[in-house]
């Protein structure tokens, strides 16, 4: 019975420390993977980031063609409206995302506290088991000592019984012989060889009989340890049964949920690669076709000026002189106008950004209030789609 409980706790401690390696790796692996995405989202990030500030330049340097006719006014609001609906669909997503980790967090605590309450009734269970197994054990135990006690009294009383009356038929052997010792010498000769026989013979029926019970007790005893050894041999089974059931239920439930997080990480981040691409494609074509139109309205233009200076050569001086002045006018309302409008956008912008910042602080709120053990993946989702954001605002801008 000993070696089989230290061969069981040898077997507890290997399990105790295979399961601490098994976790320590997991957990360096997921580190390493984790560091691995964030390298590459940092690095898109960087270069989504350049790309945005030289098309932002290029911008920059095609508004003073832009400012001088009413396309391209109408152009830049276009665009307004084409970027507040762009913010207005990212802040959805946004939403909609913080809702759904929310929903994670609550159903991962959800199942926690099912587990939690499971071992719990699964360890009372098993207390009850083995107090009912301490109590039969104790109640067999009890009944074999009274059985022994029982069988050692009756043997006494029979052999008191049985010496009472030898002590009597002796005293009244010795009476007649006492009587008539002469007659029967040869007589009491051969009753003292019987006598010595028979004593003989009921110390022999005695030790067998206390054999044959002490064989049976060390048989019954045997039996009974035989027993108990095969019960705790089964008891300890299904517990470490279900002990590693539970383990490899858990470990199952842990990685699946690691999964499922990386592949919405990842899906997330291809989301936004893509929305990014598609708007620099549709924003390249609106530029091409805007410039092809500058060059036709130029080239249109220029005839018509060349047309009109070989019918009014003699006015063009003047022409000139009220153009130039009426281009400047119309430059400077042009100007006031945009500035205006890119004061406003701004603002609205700024605005947006605050109202999301407001968004994402009482998100992390809600977060440290489900538990601090989903902070760091709340941390690193806030970290990804704050770095998804900031690319989009600084487009906007």
């Amino acid at each position: 019975m000993h070696t089989a409980r230290q061969a069981l706790q040898r077997l507890q401690e290997r399990w105790t420390a295979a399961s601490s390696i098994q976790r320590a790796w997991r957990a360096h692996k997921a580190r390493q993977q984790y560091q691995h995405q964030r390298a590459a989202i940092v690095s898109i990030q960087a270069a989504w980031r350049g790309h945005s500030a030289r098309i932002g330049l290029q911008r920059q340097a095609r508004a003073a063609l832009v400012l001088q006719s009413a396309w391209r006014a109408r152009a830049v609001r276009m665009q307004l409206l084409q970027q507040a609906a762009a913010a207005t669909a990212i802040q959805a997503a946004w939403r909609g995302h913080r809702q759904r980790l929310a929903y994670a967090g609550v159903r991962q605590a959800v199942i926690l506290l099912q587990a939690a309450a499971r071992r719990r009734q699964a360890a009372a269970a098993y207390q009850q088991l083995r107090a009912a197994a301490i109590a039969l054990q104790s109640a067999w135990r009890g009944r074999e000592a009274r059985l022994l006690r029982q069988q050692h009294a009756a043997a006494t009383a029979l052999q008191a019984i049985w010496r009472g009356r030898a002590v009597r038929s002796q005293l009244a052997r010795a009476a007649a012989a006492a009587c008539c010792v002469q007659a029967a010498w040869r007589g009491y000769q051969q009753r003292s060889c019987y006598q010595s026989q028979r004593a003989a013979a009921i110390s022999l029926q005695a030790a067998w009989r206390g054999y044959q019970q002490r064989s049976c007790y060390q048989s019954q005893r045997a039996a009974a340890i035989s027993l108990q050894a095969a019960w705790r041999g089964y008891q300890q089974r299904s517990c470490y049964q279900s002990q590693r059931a539970a383990a490899i239920s858990l470990q199952a439930a842990w990685r699946g949920y690691q999964q499922r997080s990386c592949y919405q990480s990842q899906r997330a981040a291809a989301i936004s690669l893509q929305a990014a691409w598609r708007g620099y494609q549709q924003r390249s074509c609106y530029q091409r076709q805007l410039a092809a139109a500058i060059c036709l309205q130029a080239a249109v233009r220029g005839r018509q000026a060349r047309a009109q200076r070989e019918r009014l050569s003699a006015a063009v001086t003047l022409q000139a002189a009220v153009r130039g002045m009426l281009a400047r006018r119309l430059h400077a309302r042009k100007l006031a106008a945009v500035l205006v409008i890119q004061r406003c956008a701004r603002g609205m912008l700024a605005r947006r950004q605050a109202r999301i910042m407001a968004d994402y602080e009482a998100s992390m709120a809600e977060f440290s209030k489900v538990g601090g053990q989903w902070t760091g993946c709340g941390s690193r989702a806030a970290q990804h789609w704050s770095g998804c954001l900031r690319p989009a605002t600084h487009c906007l801008v």
